[in-house]
């Protein structure tokens, strides 16, 4: 069995750690004897591919086939450099560079890796750190899990053999990246109560100012305007280059002086300690206001801090300590190694199945734990989702998982919509943020709940859950209570313009229905004309259906009518009402309607068979329309002798996207009628008194498309 180790997979430096035979967490040397490996990758003519301290002098040189701080860019898909006729992402690159330090770390271990616990910044979102470990696996490792920067330094702390209860802040500022991290270390636990952090920030920016800074004290020193020096693409990476071991070196000593190049000219420039840190401080404001954004929203002051836990090489930097020290009015907790905390958590929590004691190693010591802690991380992110106002005026993010929850994390909502009779679907857009306007969180990914079907009711009834791993990443998955199943939940992408966000749903949904292809309404009126419908039953009957008529006479809708008792007969064949004379040819078939011998006076008649059969035979020429929703609607006084024969057919309607309506008076039987409908929404039992008002409801409803519901 390979090793197992964790991977402090940072922006400018990299580390490898493992568990030893002797159950010691160390960092393992790469094979030039270094613990960190820069983070840099270059693409050599030869079709090699150069990495670390190798790659870091092709950068001093100004090659440009160099990739350096790819980290910044997980997740983003976007070509970061290009070479030999192919693009390389964030993650190929990230990808790749893992690949080679493995080797390396297996060269000098002597021993094969195939699994890792890789870390990433606290304040990565959902798709960088998927793309994290689609990196790690292009490597050719497993990926055990994420584990978050600050987390595994306060895991690495935690294990140090000292078992008082603290509050600490991790501080960690690496190259690229900064976060702030509130844990609490017990005998028996370390647990996350919440981050925060900018992972567009790190020491990198230090790197910059002081490039700039260079820049302007050659320009003094030759008397020129710093404008004037407009460096070229090599001078800039070698001036970098040249800022970071400055950087560095300000770090043990008071000044130093270097050549710099900038626009051609070179000279001896010198700097001082409090000129970098003047250059900077504005940099180190802005990781003073996410530290108290920090402490506002875990309610917690700072004299309730017990101590500080410095991360990342770029804390090394005087000017970090002295703000910490000021701040807290405590010194920075010792016993780890800034640059080597991050890999020895990740070891040690890739390790915790197969081995339950450790001891810390490191250059001030080994400290024996009394057993292993349980980690407790936390969501840098609220997660939610896009979602309507109670008035539907406006869409807005409705958070799911808040942040700073521990995690891993479920949570589920239940959502109600209303689905056809063939089925239907749920779009859920997944947001990463917490902030009300929708626009204002990143959209992490679209999902589509399919196969919802259709219940008896108004609305059918969705559980949507929402899983925050302990990887920080998302998983969608629903649930149909009612039917008991598991809903199908597939991820696509989603539209490039989400502007509509920033709008109104209800006009959302008009623009939608006035750009859908037009769906015309085909009806059949089967009205019953048993014996049982003599007299006024048959009158208020047929004038219940001439009110419906009226309804729809200035629509798309086309229209027919039929009657039923021991055989079925067309009266109107379907036909458009809007067409000049089609109307008033429906109105004249249903006053001619009567109680006769031709149809008989029993319920022998299943109508509902002989409408599948005449829309089948029904021409498509009556509409301009493409499709057609087909709709029956029935009005019976009786129960019919047909019923198990109706409800199969009804059934057969409801497969195809076919609806029934179902209205009954006098004798009829309610449970037949909802059985016959293809929704509990379209059966009613009335007085025969309401026919009139009830077909006139649901003409208008048909008419406007705004829904149907007789409950």
């Amino acid at each position: 069995m390979g090793l197992r180790v964790g991977i402090d997979l940072g922006t400018t430096y990299s580390a490898v750690a493992r568990i030893d035979a002797d159950g010691v967490a160390r960092v393992i040397k790469n094979t030039n004897g270094e613990t960190t490996t820069p983070s840099v990758l270059c693409f050599l003519p030869e079709g090699r591919i150069a990495f670390g301290i190798e790659a870091k002098e092709y950068q001093e040189e100004g090659d440009p086939n160099v990739a350096a701080f790819f980290k910044r860019s997980m997740g983003e898909g976007s070509c970061l450099i290009e070479h030999g006729g192919r693009e390389y992402t964030a993650t190929d690159l990230s990808g790749i560079f893992l690949q080679k330090i493995i080797k390396d770390a297996e060269e000098s271990a002597g021993e094969t890796i195939d699994a890792a616990v890789i870390t990433v910044p606290a304040y990565f979102g959902a798709r960088e750190r998927q793309a994290t470990i689609e990196a790690g696996e292009r490597a050719g490792v497993k990926v055990l899990g994420l584990l978050s920067e600050p987390s595994a330094a306060a895991f690495a702390y935690g294990l140090t053999g000292d078992d008082e209860s603290k509050t600490v802040l991790i501080y960690d500022l690496g190259g690229g990246t900064f976060d702030v991290t509130l844990a609490r270390i017990e005998r028996d636990e370390v647990r996350v109560l919440g981050c925060d952090g900018n992972h567009k920030l790190g020491g990198k920016d230090w790197d910059d100012a002081l490039a700039r800074l260079l820049v302007d004290l050659l320009a003094d020193e030759l008397d020129v305007d710093p404008y004037d020096l407009s460096l070229t693409p090599s001078e800039m990476n070698t001036l970098l280059v040249k800022a970071e071991q400055a950087k560095r070196q300000l770090s043990s000593r008071e000044s130093v002086r270097l050549q710099v190049t900038a626009g051609g000219e070179t000279g001896a420039v010198s700097i001082s300690r409090d000129e970098f840190a003047q250059a900077t401080e504005s940099l180190l404001r802005m990781t003073t206001t996410l530290i108290e954004k920090l402490l506002d929203e875990c309610n917690v002051n700072w004299n309730e801090i017990d101590g500080t836990i410095l991360v990342g090489g770029s804390t090394r930097m005087p000017a970090v300590a002295s703000f910490l020290r000021d701040a807290t009015g405590k010194e920075p907790l010792r016993g780890i190694n800034p640059d080597e905390a991050v890999a020895l958590g990740a070891a040690i929590k890739a390790n915790m199945e197969d081995k339950p004691m450790y001891s810390l190693g490191g250059a001030k010591g080994q400290f024996e734990l009394k057993g292993a802690k349980t980690l407790v991380d936390s969501t840098a992110h609220a997660m939610g989702m896009v979602a309507e106002s109670s008035d539907r005026k406006r869409y807005i993010n409705s958070t799911i998982v808040p942040k700073n929850a521990a995690i891993p994390a479920h949570e589920t909502k239940s959502y109600s919509l209303r689905v056809p009779a063939k089925g239907g679907m749920l779009e859920v857009y997944v947001l990463q943020g917490d902030a009300d306007r929708v626009l204002d969180n990143v959209l992490y990914a679209k999902y589509v709940v399919n196969g919802i079907e259709r219940e008896d009711g108004r609305e059918s009834v969705v559980e949507v859950s929402y899983g925050y791993t302990e990887n920080a990443t998302i998983e969608v998955s629903a649930k149909q209570p009612a039917t008991g199943k598991t809903l199908a939940v597939e991820q696509c992408e989603p539209e490039d313009d989400l502007s509509r966000f920033d709008g109104s749903p209800l006009a959302y949904e008009e623009e939608l229905k006035a750009s859908a292809p037009q769906v015309a309404q085909r009806i059949l009126l089967a009205l019953d004309v048993s014996g049982s419908m003599s007299g006024d039953p048959l009158e208020q009957a047929k004038s219940a259906v001439r009110g419906f008529v009226d309804e729809l006479e200035d629509t798309e809708a086309i229209v027919g009518c039929m009657v039923f008792a021991d055989k079925n007969r067309m009266e109107a064949k379907l036909a458009p009402l809007a067409k000049r004379g089609n109307a008033g040819r429906v109105r004249f078939a249903i006053n001619q309607i009567k109680i006769s011998g031709d149809v008989g006076y029993g319920n022998a008649a299943e109508p509902i068979g002989y409408w599948l059969d005449e829309i089948r035979r029904a021409e498509p020429v009556f509409s301009t329309s493409e499709e057609y929703h087909d709709c029956l609607v029935i009005l019976t006084d009786g129960v019919w002798s047909t019923q198990e024969q109706a409800i199969r057919n009804s059934q057969k309607a409801a497969e195809v996207g076919h609806d029934i309506i179902a209205i009954g008076f006098g004798g009829a039987d309610r449970r037949f009628l909802e059985q016959i409908a293809t929704c509990s929404d379209y059966a009613a039992l009335v007085d025969a008194s309401k026919l009139v008002e009830t077909f006139s409801t649901i003409g208008r409803a048909m008419a406007s498309g705004s829904g149907l519901s007789l409950a």
